[in-house]
């Protein structure tokens, strides 16, 4: 018998053998609003039941998106070779089909984490008539690779003489080749103390390689206005606070909400300092955007 048949979670097929998973918790008012929780890269949708008895007044919708937790694991099932390089539009029109499953027609608020933070900037600059509110906790904005200027400068350098035939083919392609493997490598060591599974690292790697092809700032006009809200912590030793400080000056004031800092903590501070992230939700959610 398949986990399909037999777990508890609620599944919906997307696309041929692709499943999400997800779990819906209506409150006990017909006229409430709905928070969708998205994950961080790893992470499956229990990582927020903590959260779920905070909230009694929303409804709460968490997913596993593709390759995240059961998801993840029914593809894994299917075909071990699955390639799971998935770009975060995938992920988003997922999302979709999830809310009209749902049939869940009023503008939703979104808590997304880290890689979910992505997802959601996606999201809401293709549909912001389904978003009222975006509380990103430490979230993915572009690739890390590239998250100060001046890697931005020699990335631009190196394809501009790319394009010029400036660099032989066979030289430009070996080193890219080359900088692909050093990446891989980096990256299974980065993950390998909290995924201690190959096949679940793998798995995030090819996630995060699905990303790295997104950059929120190229979307920021397009969020609904007063509905970005930020929460890192001065610490992240994975995203540089330079990024979030540019992040915040380029994003338009009138799509702000407010910005805050935990001075302690690190990248996960979903587990951290779940007590903080809590009621910094509950602030988002429960009150007046500010700026």
């Amino acid at each position: 018998m398949s986990w399909l048949e037999t777990a508890h979670e609620n599944v919906l097929e997307v696309d041929d053998n692709w499943h999400i998973a997800y779990q819906w918790s209506p409150a006990k008012t017909e006229d409430a609003r709905t928070i969708l929780f998205l994950n961080g890269l790893g992470d499956t949708y229990h990582a927020w039941a903590s959260f779920m008895p905070k909230f009694p007044n929303f409804n709460r919708l968490q997913v596993d998106l593709r390759g995240q937790g059961r998801a993840m694991e029914n593809r894994l099932k299917h075909d071990a070779e699955t390639n799971f390089k998935i770009e975060v539009q995938t992920q988003s029109d997922d999302l979709v089909k999830l809310l009209a499953h749902l049939e869940i027609d009023s503008p939703v608020d979104i808590a997304a984490y880290s890689y979910g933070g992505g997802v959601a900037f996606d999201f809401a600059s293709r549909y912001p008539e389904k978003v009222r509110r975006l509380a990103f906790i430490a979230p993915y904005i572009m690739r890390l690779d590239r998250s100060f200027p001046l890697q931005r400068l020699w990335s631009w350098q190196w394809s501009t003489a790319r394009h010029f035939g400036l660099i032989p083919q066979a030289l430009g392609n070996g080193l890219e080749h080359a900088y692909e493997t050093f990446l891989t490598a980096y990256m299974n060591q980065r993950y390998e103390e909290r995924m201690r599974d190959p096949a679940h690292r793998r798995v995030a790697i090819d996630l995060t390689y699905g990303i790295m092809k997104f950059n929120a700032f190229d979307v920021l006009d397009k969020l609904p206005d007063r509905s970005v809200f930020l929460l890192s912590s001065d610490c992240d030793t994975l995203v540089p606070r330079s990024l979030y400080r540019e992040f915040w000056r380029r994003l338009p004031e009138h799509k702000r909400g407010h910005w805050t800092r935990v001075e302690d903590g690190e990248h996960l501070l979903l587990e951290q300092k779940p007590d903080v992230v809590c009621e910094w939700l509950r602030g988002v959610f429960t009150q007046d955007a500010r700026t």
